[in-house]
């Protein structure tokens, strides 16, 4: 190993996620994967083992806590880098993971070059946000919103409006919610239509949409399609 490689630590709960990603970069004559992890547990006691540079952390599941992994990270390690791999790409979501602290924020259709470019990035101090990421960013400082800004549609929302998103975004019939959240089925019916109002969606689809960008939801391992080309 060069004693100038970078060392990385990948985050992910799917072994064969992990090692895709290690290959990957292990092809890079300055890299070094000098562990993996697949929750915050490992991750945390990794990090602590290994001192790696860059920590690439994917977010799949609510197994894996984005912001909370680079909050206690930061703690203890506050010039460590973190890049985030995400399908997210919500206002609240990518604001969430900013404010946590990472250094880079790619989107989950990236290409390994691109992996590659924004871990020698971080790993050089700097900051790198995917083409998306950045457009987001720069949304929400053009409009002046922050994490809680009450200018964001979502935060318009009741707890009940919200917990009906959630739930139908999950594939939950309204019958099915509606016994959950002991009122009539008529009643969900109302808190639908009224958060679709809200939050101009138009369908089912376009509410799932919404809730996997903004994090409200994460993707099953099924439905995960494949990062690099």
């Amino acid at each position: 190993m060069n004693k100038e490689s970078i060392r990385i630590l990948i985050v992910d709960d799917h072994s064969l996620f992990r090692s895709g990603i290690a290959c990957l970069l292990q092809q890079q004559a300055d890299f070094s994967v000098v562990a993996e992890a697949k929750d915050i547990d490992s991750a945390l006691a990794s990090v602590d083992r290994y001192h790696p540079e860059v920590v690439v952390l994917s977010i799949n599941s609510h197994e894996i806590n984005g912001a909370e992994i680079t909050r206690q990270i930061k703690v203890h390690h506050p010039a460590m880098s973190i890049v985030v791999l995400s399908y997210q790409t919500g206002h609240l979501a990518v604001g969430q993971i900013l404010k946590s602290g990472v250094s880079g924020y790619l989107t989950k259709n990236t290409t390994c070059e691109e992996l590659v470019r924004a871990i020698k990035t971080v790993a050089g101090g700097k900051t790198y946000l995917s083409t998306a990421v950045a457009g987001v960013v720069v949304a929400r400082f053009v409009r002046g919103e922050s994490d809680d800004s009450p200018t964001h549609p979502y935060h318009t929302l009741t707890n009940r409006e919200r917990e009906v998103l959630k739930l139908l975004a999950k594939g939950e019939s309204k019958k099915s919610i509606a016994e959950q959240l002991a009122v009539s089925v008529k009643t969900i019916h109302t808190h639908q239509g009224r958060m679709m109002r809200k939050l101009g969606l138009k369908n089912l689809a376009e509410i799932t949409r919404f809730a996997i960008c903004e994090g409200i939801i994460s993707l099953e391992p099924a439905d995960r399609a494949s990062t690099f080309s």
